[in-house]
C-alpha cells in the first residue's frame, strides 16, 4: 500500500496500461510493422490527446483504504483507488469523439477499460425513431482482453423501434482460459528481441504530460468515496 498511495490509479494504471493501448486504437496505418514506425504513430495521438475539463472526469476511493493506511501506520490521504478519465483526440478521424479511460480496485468487478462513445447521427435521419442508445465500443484490458460493441439495430417487428444489441470477442472462449497471458507474451518477445510490444521513451514522456495534466486540476474534479465491492458511477 506505499506504493500505490504514492501513485494511485492515474499512475499506475492510466499512465502505464491505459494510454498505451488507447495510443495503438487510434493511431493511423504504420508505414510497417517495424516497431519504430509503429511509435511514431502511437506517439502522434498521445500528443494529440487533448483532457476534457474537470466535470468531466470522476475519481474516487474505497471506503475501507482509510483503515488499510491506519493499519500501516500511515496517514489518511485522498488517493483516487478509481479513475474515470474523459479525453479527445485532435487528430482528424477522432475529433469530437467522446474517449473515457476507467479503471479502479475494489469495484464490483476487477478492470481496466477503454470506453468510446462514438459520434451520434445527424438529428434529420433519427426522425421519428425510438429507443435509440449510444453506439459504444468497450475494449477490456485487464483482467481479460476482451472487446464489446454496442449498436442500434431496427427491432424485426416495427422499423422505427431501435434497439441497442450486443457483438462480443470473448478471448477465453475463443482461444481457451490457458492461452499465454499479456506478461508471458512480452517475455516472449524480449527473448526475441522485438521492441514492437514496448514503450519508447518519447511515448513514456507523452503519457507522463497527459497524467500531469489531470494531476494539476486534481482538485476540482469530482472525488466520491465507494463502497467495497461497489460502483462509483453507473455507466451505461
Amino acid at each position: 500500500i506505499t506504493y500505490y498511495d504514492s501513485a494511485g490509479a492515474l499512475k499506475d494504471m492510466v499512465q502505464s496500461h491505459l494510454l498505451q493501448v488507447l495510443a495503438l486504437l487510434l493511431m493511423e496505418r504504420p508505414d510497417s510493422l517495424a516497431p519504430n514506425d509503429i511509435h511514431d504513430k502511437k506517439v502522434i495521438v498521445l500528443k494529440n490527446l487533448e483532457v476534457l475539463p474537470a466535470k468531466e472526469h470522476l475519481l474516487g476511493q474505497y471506503k475501507s483504504y482509510v483503515k488499510e493506511l491506519e493499519e500501516a501506520g500511515m496517514k489518511k490521504s485522498k488517493t483516487e483507488t478509481f479513475a474515470r478519465i474523459a479525453l479527445n483526440c485532435k487528430m482528424e478521424r477522432w475529433d469530437g469523439v467522446k474517449l473515457f479511460l476507467r479503471t479502479g480496485k475494489k469495484l464490483k468487478r476487477k478492470y481496466g477499460q477503454i470506453r468510446i462513445k462514438y459520434k451520434p447521427p445527424a438529428k434529420k435521419f433519427m426522425l421519428g425513431f425510438s429507443g435509440l442508445g449510444d453506439n459504444r465500443i468497450v475494449i477490456d484490458v485487464y483482467p481479460k482482453q476482451d472487446i464489446t460493441v454496442f449498436m442500434n439495430t431496427n427491432t424485426p417487428e416495427q422499423n422505427l423501434d431501435v434497439k441497442p444489441v450486443k457483438f462480443e470477442f470473448c478471448r477465453d472462449c475463443e482461444f481457451g482460459p490457458n492461452t499465454p497471458d499479456e506478461y508471458s507474451v512480452l517475455l516472449h518477445e524480449i527473448i526475441r528481441g522485438d521492441k514492437m510490444l514496448f514503450a519508447r521513451a518519447d511515448e513514456v514522456r507523452a503519457c507522463w504530460e497527459v497524467v500531469e495534466k489531470i494531476e494539476k486540476m486534481k482538485d476540482k474534479i469530482p472525488f466520491v468515496v465507494y463502497e467495497d465491492g461497489g460502483e462509483p458511477e453507473n455507466l451505461k
